[in-house]
This record gives structure tokens, C-alpha cells and sequence, in this order.
């Protein structure tokens, strides 16, 4: 009779666990959607640096009035891309200007949670920001931004892009220069997810393509899970220095 009950208590202890860290992740994330809120300097300043790169493009290129996918996609891809990096630079205070960041580690937090909450409030600056810049991109050049794969694929890139940068914000956080740092790891990792979403937006703007048949989204898809995973493994560590 004892060995009927053996497996039991480890099953429910996984789900507490697992239930305790997503309710910790929502609390952390609404408490970074809340900071993000009162102090709206990072938000006004990616989305006008986004801006700030795609009307000089508009006027350096003459695009109209029908501009090339590659070309397009590679300025809006542009745009997001060093708007979100000046998001991953504050997302983590620099050592000693404030102390909400070592009282969370010193507290019983999951490390998951804690991390992964930063992942969601980068996610969604980035989407705010491309709410406001697809939609001047698209008036600027023309284009037909509005395709559900287009949109699929400014998503998983941001999802992606997202997770890669404030894990290397994490790790770089007490750096020197950090903001050297930052873009020297996470730029070249990025380099395949980037493509595959510059490549995706390009062909979906030119032509659809046929059904099931979406090799740079799939790519895309796959190297943020698989970043996605890493991130979740490492994060009892990236703060551990």
C-alpha cells in the first residue's frame, strides 16, 4: 500500500511550483508594466529613434510608388532592431543607481520569473513601438504592411529578438561599458533570426507564397524557441555573479 502513493507528492510539488512561478511572473510583469508606465522615457525614446531611421530612409531612398520588399523590410527590420536595443539597455539598472533589483534577489523569487518578466515588458515596448512605426513605414513607402504573415513575422522576430536581448542585458547588466557590450554579444547571435525575419517580411511583401511553405518563418520560429528554452535554463544563473 505505501508504494501506491510514492509518485504522488512529487507531481503535485512540480505543479505548485510551476503555478506559484507563473503567478510570481504576472505580479513581476504588471509591476514592470506599472515602472514602464510612471517613466516613459524608454518607450517616447525607442519609438522616436525608430522613427528618426525610417523617415531618413524615406527621403534618402526613392521608394515610391513601389518600394522593393528587400529594401523595405530591411528598414523597418533596422528601425526595430536598434529601437528595442536602446529598450534592452534599461532593462536592468546599472550596480548601485537602484536598489529594487538586488531586493528581488535577495527575496524568494523565481529567478524564471523574475527574468522572463523582463522578457515581457521588452515584448511589449517592442510591439507598442512597431504600432506606431509599421504603420508610418507603411504610409511613407506605400506599402501593404497589413498581410496576417507579415505581422506573424514582425511578431516571432520581435519574440526572438526580445528574449536574446534582455538575456545578454542580464549578463552584461554589471558591466563597464554595457552599452558597448550589449550589442557586441547580442547582434551576431541574432544575425540568423534577423535574417530569417528580414527574408519572410521581404517575400510576403513582393508575393505570397504558397501555403506551408514558409522557410524563413519556420527559422525564425525555431531559433526563438530554441533561445527561448536556453534563456529559461540558464536563468538561475544569470544572476548568480
Amino acid at each position: 500500500m505505501a508504494t501506491s502513493h510514492v509518485d504522488s507528492p512529487p507531481a503535485l510539488s512540480t505543479q505548485m511550483i510551476a503555478g506559484a512561478a507563473l503567478q510570481q511572473w504576472w505580479a513581476l510583469l504588471q509591476a514592470e508594466i506599472r515602472s514602464a508606465w510612471r517613466g516613459r522615457e524608454t518607450p517616447v525614446t525607442m519609438v522616436v529613434f525608430s522613427l528618426l531611421i525610417v523617415l531618413i530612409f524615406s527621403f534618402a531612398f526613392d521608394l515610391h510608388p513601389n518600394p522593393p520588399g528587400d529594401v523595405l523590410s530591411g528598414v523597418l527590420w533596422t528601425a526595430i532592431i536598434f529601437g528595442g536595443m536602446l529598450g534592452f539597455q534599461r532593462a536592468f539598472p546599472v550596480a548601485g543607481d537602484r536598489g529594487e533589483l538586488e531586493g528581488l534577489l535577495v527575496s524568494p523569487v523565481n529567478r524564471s520569473a523574475l527574468l522572463f518578466a523582463k522578457v515581457g515588458i521588452n515584448v511589449i515596448l517592442m510591439c507598442a513601438m512597431e504600432l506606431i512605426v509599421l504603420p508610418i513605414g507603411a504610409l511613407l513607402f506605400n506599402a501593404p504592411l497589413w498581410k496576417p504573415l507579415i505581422l506573424a513575422s514582425f511578431f516571432v522576430g520581435t519574440l526572438g529578438f526580445s528574449t536574446l536581448g534582455t538575456l545578454f542585458s542580464a549578463l552584461s547588466a554589471e558591466a563597464r561599458a554595457r552599452e558597448l557590450l550589449l550589442p557586441l554579444l547580442l547582434l551576431p547571435i541574432s544575425v540568423p533570426l534577423i535574417i530569417a525575419s528580414v527574408e519572410e517580411v521581404s517575400q510576403s511583401l513582393v508575393a505570397q507564397p504558397p501555403a506551408l511553405s514558409h522557410p524563413w518563418l519556420q527559422l525564425a520560429c525555431a531559433y526563438t524557441g530554441l533561445f527561448f528554452f536556453i534563456t529559461l535554463a540558464v536563468a538561475d544563473n544569470v544572476f548568480d555573479r
